[in-house]
């Protein structure tokens, strides 16, 4: 089992947004949860990330019990619903964040970042800024840095 979530419960006041909620991954499946709107489905996306605590529940990755973990050391990468990038940094840098923070060597990071250039057809746009890209271009430079640390699990809001 990749990915599995027990007994997950988040509350908001008096609302239960996830009251006993509970999934199972295995590696190389895609899974999409579906609900209306308020149903707590970023929330849980939220807790498996590690950017929420739920008030009951674990969360297990691999076997391991990671629900007291920071996102950081989790593994797991979430996008929002908005691609979040970095305005003062260009595409290139925007894509090499997360693998500078892991003090990768220059030369794993250019190949790698190249590759997801490419591969996202973006090889041309290495030099630009955010706010010089058409929106879909700025989604899919927000997935090659998620791509990028190359997380177990990749979780997308809205994708």
């Amino acid at each position: 089992m990749l990915l599995h979530a027990v007994d997950i419960t988040k509350r908001y006041g008096r609302e239960d947004v996830l009251r006993a909620a509970g999934l199972q991954l295995q590696s190389g499946e895609m899974l999409s949860i579906l609900g209306r709107s308020g149903s707590g489905k970023t929330t849980l996306l939220k807790i498996l990330a590690g950017l929420e605590a739920p008030d009951s529940g674990q969360v297990f990755l691999e076997g391991r019990d990671i629900s007291g973990l920071p996102p950081n050391l989790r593994g797991i990468v979430y996008l929002y619903q908005e691609p979040l990038l970095f305005p003062h940094l260009n595409v290139f840098e925007n894509i090499a964040f997360g693998l500078r923070l892991r003090h990768l060597p220059r030369q794993d990071v250019n190949a790698r970042v190249t590759q997801l250039l490419d591969n996202l057809e973006l090889p041309g746009h290495a030099g630009k800024m955010p706010h010089q890209l058409s929106g879909g271009q700025r989604q899919r430079v927000a997935f090659g840095r998620a791509l990028a640390v190359q997380p177990k699990v990749l979780l997308l809001d809205e994708p």
